[in-house]
């Protein structure tokens, strides 16, 4: 198990405590309702100094990471639509694109000088 300190998307499963389930609960009643792997790692695993673990290996994963994106899959995405709709009512323009690119740029050189990588196996 490796303690997650940053953004990580695409989170495949969750376990909660008792006390982190509650924690959660409370946090997700108080906010827009999103993806959950959104609502942690952008927001929740920020905010609040509850541990996220990650599992290695993997607890499970997603077909499309197992088969790749080009594979006939059996339990496709039912947020595809949704998430391109979002995209595109949230485009950033102007001085926020340069923003990001530089917030982006900052965490990959952080993630390059401090993350471990985890391989699913």
């Amino acid at each position: 198990m490796h303690q997650l300190k940053s953004k990580h998307l695409g989170t495949g499963g969750y376990i909660l405590s008792l006390k982190g389930s509650h924690t959660f609960f409370n946090y997700i009643n108080k906010t827009i309702l999103r993806p959950l792997d959104e609502l942690i790692f952008e927001e929740f695993i920020l905010n609040y100094d509850e541990p996220i673990y990650q599992m290695k290996p993997a607890l499970c994963i997603q077909e499309i990471i197992l088969a790749g994106p080009e594979a006939d899959l059996l339990l496709p995405s039912l947020l595809i639509n949704e998430r391109k709709d979002r995209m595109k009512a949230n485009k950033t323009t102007g001085f926020n694109k340069v923003r990001r690119e530089l917030k982006r740029v900052a965490q990959q050189t952080k993630k390059a000088l401090l993350a471990k990588e985890i391989a699913f196996k």
